[in-house]
């Protein structure tokens, strides 16, 4: 559109010019009162040139915002995991941290027999609903901020709470969740899919510390059976937490 209006200044002020050049040569081709048409061309070719500028520099800005745009979808897609659509260890990596909140780790129980068994498909499609349940757990619940995918059937669960017990109960209850959309979206596993999970507070030590310590939780619910959460708590040690048991009718 802009070349368009380039084209479009031309024609006038070039007519107006080769009068004014034959007029220097004593050769009239037009009446006297075309001298005026002299202001009105430059008069024109203003507007034109104005129009086009406006013109060009509204595209500039698209072309600006849609870079932008692009910059940032890129941004995004690099620091999302693709199975599960959660962020992934390089977006847990850059992330601000602040100190008083929770970590959890969370690994799903026994998960390479789940492949060995019924393949690498119904492995991932475990993986995408553990992800679809967190992802809902962030959406809803206030105490969860932030899940990710840290590779492989590990995944990390951000949680705001007032002390290590409401943390503990947060993260346990997403824990069950998550064995419940598990089952739901994946009915042929031989054996319902349990999880572990480990929580430590954010403390002096920064995330490393507390993924370390939350790690060393995990570990210690994979000792204790599986299927149950382990937390640090200041001063105390640890805590582990067992699923409920259920009640015979």
């Amino acid at each position: 559109r802009t070349g368009a209006l380039e084209v479009g200044l031309y024609p006038v002020p070039a007519l107006v010019a080769v009068d004014r050049i034959l007029r220097g040569m004593n050769i009239y081709l037009l009446p006297h009162e075309w001298d005026f048409a002299f202001y009105a061309a430059m008069a024109w070719q203003s507007v034109i040139m104005a129009i086009g500028i406006t013109l060009r520099i509204g595209l500039l800005r698209l072309e600006r915002d849609l870079a932008r745009a692009k910059e940032r979808s890129l941004g995004e897609l690099a620091q999302t995991d693709g199975l599960t659509g959660l962020p992934n260890r390089r977006a847990f990596d850059e992330r601000d941290w602040r100190g008083g909140d929770f970590l959890a780790i969370v690994d799903a129980d026994h998960f390479k027999q789940i492949n060995d068994r019924h393949g690498h498909q119904a492995g991932d499609r475990v993986l995408a609903a553990i992800g679809a349940e967190l992802r809902h757990s962030v959406a809803v619940d206030r105490g969860c901020l932030a899940a990710f995918r840290m590779g492989g059937e590990e995944f990390a669960l951000l949680v705001a709470a007032r002390s290590e017990d409401e943390a503990a109960l947060i993260v346990n209850a997403v824990r069950q969740r998550v064995c419940a959309r598990v089952a739901s979206l994946v009915p042929e596993l031989a054996a319902p899919l349990t999880v572990s999970a480990g929580v430590a507070r954010i403390g002096k030590g920064g995330i490393d510390a507390a993924y370390q310590a939350a790690d060393r939780a995990l570990y210690k619910a994979k000792n204790a059976g599986r299927d149950r959460l382990c937390y640090e708590m200041e001063q105390r040690g640890t805590a582990l937490m067992f699923p409920r048991r259920k009640h015979a009718a």
